[in-house]
């Protein structure tokens, strides 16, 4: 089961109390009785349906129910226990496990765009390595739940914020993911999605040139435009429309992959560039319009994709 328990919870005195108290509620429940005259789910049952007649309290059929409800509440009590013990075996943390770099070789890196589907599977992997992470996502088609199994990690800092603002913090690294990546977002808010490629960009870069960070940008298959060349090779320019319905996402990317080029050539910035193609994975929004989704979609609705 999925923990999210308050940080006050965590201590592993805390976690005892709450198995006692769990495997208390079991006993309750159980069919073995209960204790100060307590009865059990069944028992109680019947007892009622005793003293007042069957019709009272419905059929044999209710009270099959009413056992089936017990026990899958208490087969969910067993697995929140159970799930509390490791946690305690574990030195009471409710975090997924992370390796311990020495303070040389950990790295404190920002991700922005870190709480949607690319930024919060990266997120996971550089948290298991052992970095110190920095999510800043504004939301717009990120979700907490994303990386809320990380939260209140001491290697972990999520920021509720935008890229278009200007962010001062020191970082060792930051990977540039932020803005909406599938065409129904992205063309949601046109304006928006230019500002967040050209002005974002630039905000980061002057962080990465302050900080001397390295900077990776996430670009897309989309500057290439409505290609003529397939596949195609970095060295191919594209065949683009400035004012198309995507022009907002693809220009965007292309500037963004301008500036970059700009800073390490002027400012010495240290850049990379991943021009993403299609991906799908763990957390990808079943309704995000691109190309490996709406093949599955279309495959659980039963229609022919050939």
């Amino acid at each position: 089961m999925a923990s999210s328990y308050p940080s006050q919870w965590r201590s592993p005195k805390v976690l005892s109390g709450l198995l006692c108290a769990g495997l208390l509620v079991l006993y309750f429940i159980g069919k073995g009785g209960s204790p100060s005259g307590a009865v059990s789910i069944e028992a109680s049952s019947s007892a009622m349906k005793a003293a007042h007649g069957a019709s009272a309290f419905g059929s044999d059929q209710t009270l099959k129910l009413d056992a089936a409800i017990a026990r899958e509440v208490r087969s969910q009590l067993i697995s929140e226990v159970k799930h509390l013990q490791d946690n305690i075996n574990n030195g009471g943390k409710i975090w997924p496990p992370v390796a311990n770099l020495p303070e040389s070789q950990r790295k404190r890196i920002l991700i922005t765009g870190g709480a949607g589907f690319v930024g919060s599977n990266l997120c996971d992997r550089l948290m298991m390595e052992g970095h110190e992470v920095i999510v800043l996502d504004n939301m717009f088609t990120g979700r907490k739940k994303n990386v809320q199994h990380w939260i209140g990690h001491p290697h972990f800092q999520m920021i509720i914020g935008d890229v278009v603002n200007p962010l001062y913090m020191e970082v060792d690294q930051i990977y540039h993911l932020a803005c909406p990546a599938s065409p129904p977002h992205y063309q949601y808010n046109p304006i928006k999605t230019i500002k967040t490629s050209t002005e974002g960009t630039l905000n980061m870069l002057g962080l990465a040139k302050r900080v001397k960070a390295r900077m990776l940008l996430t670009s897309t298959s989309e500057i290439y435009g409505d290609p003529e060349v397939h596949p195609q090779p970095e060295t191919y320019w594209g065949h683009v429309n400035a004012i198309g319905p995507r022009a907002c996402y693809d220009e965007g990317k292309r500037v963004a992959e301008t500036m970059m080029y700009a800073y390490k050539k002027q400012e010495g910035v240290d850049v990379r560039v991943a021009r993403i193609f299609n991906t799908f994975g763990p957390r990808m929004h079943p309704n995000d319009g691109r190309v490996v989704s709406n093949f599955i979609i279309l495959a659980q609705e039963g229609v022919d994709v050939r």
